[in-house]
């Protein structure tokens, strides 16, 4: 038996396999070793549009395959890791799934209420670590923060001292 989650994420593969690449709502990493370098780009990409989901384990250069050797333990763990890293902190469900004997990392990232956009990587900031999705790629917001706060709805927090 098939869980939604497993048939969600084979649905997406069979589409990505089809058209040759990402979409604007899946990003595919192979994350082998580490957490890939971008993934709190994509976190905030599809936390600042209208969400996305992100398989952890899976070579788009080579076809959509699994990774040969990808620990799915720890790299669940590290996608997590990488929420923590987020202004606001980004909350998504995170499964493993079985694909073609192997296991897979599969997540759902919900878009931000418009009152908590832009999201963005913590120690880059707003101008420097938020991003929006366009296509299969993520792009740093354009224009400079306060453009990216304009177009976020985003509302600076005052402490009044």
């Amino acid at each position: 038996m098939v869980d939604d989650y497993t048939a969600k994420m084979t649905e997406l593969i069979e589409l990505m396999r089809l058209i040759g690449n990402d979409t604007q709502q899946c990003e595919v990493k192979e994350c082998k070793r580490k957490i890939s370098s971008t993934i709190t780009d994509t976190l905030s990409a599809f936390s600042n549009g209208s969400g996305g989901w992100i398989i952890l384990g899976l070579s788009e250069k080579n076809g959509f395959t699994p990774v040969e050797g990808f620990d799915a333990r720890a790299m669940q763990e590290a996608l997590s890791q990488a929420c923590e890293k987020m202004t606001p902190v980004v909350r998504p469900v995170i499964v493993t799934c079985p694909f073609e004997g192997a296991n897979l990392v599969f997540a759902r990232i919900d878009e931000m209420l418009p009152r908590d956009k832009p999201c963005f990587t913590t120690a880059l900031g707003p101008h420097g670590g938020s991003f929006i999705r366009t296509g299969e790629r993520d792009r740093r917001g354009a224009g400079g923060a306060s453009a990216a706060h304009v177009r976020f709805g985003y509302r600076a927090r005052r402490h009044d001292r």
